[in-house]
């Protein structure tokens, strides 16, 4: 995701697998709050905050995806918007599980 196209409020896509075969997907999502004060960061390093959306019901006290993320810029790059997700996953049910990032053959 490029952070020109990043829109505060919006929400994000992160695809992880849980296996090194790949077969297993997660996809986590966040909600982007915006850019982090330079102040926190490393010199000439750039950040940008999101909160990870909890996809999971609990009891008022028990909030494990509270809190913020900082992406730097080449975290970015594992972010989606929702038609890049759409796009992700029919090239996974083209191309296999495990070949996410294959090319199409077409």
């Amino acid at each position: 995701m490029s952070p020109s196209h990043l829109v505060a409020g919006q929400v994000y896509f992160k695809v992880c697998c849980e296996n090194e075969a790949l077969t297993r997907m997660l996809i986590q999502s966040y909600e982007y709050l915006g850019k982090q004060a330079p102040s926190a960061l490393e010199p000439g390093e750039r950040a940008w905050r999101f909160r990870p959306m909890d996809p999971f019901t609990h009891a008022d006290d028990a909030r494990p995806y509270d809190g913020e993320y900082e992406f730097i810029e080449k975290n970015l790059e594992s972010l989606c918007d929702l038609p890049a997700l759409i796009d992700l996953l029919q090239r996974i049910q083209r191309n296999g599980p495990g070949r996410a990032w294959a090319s199409d053959a077409s």
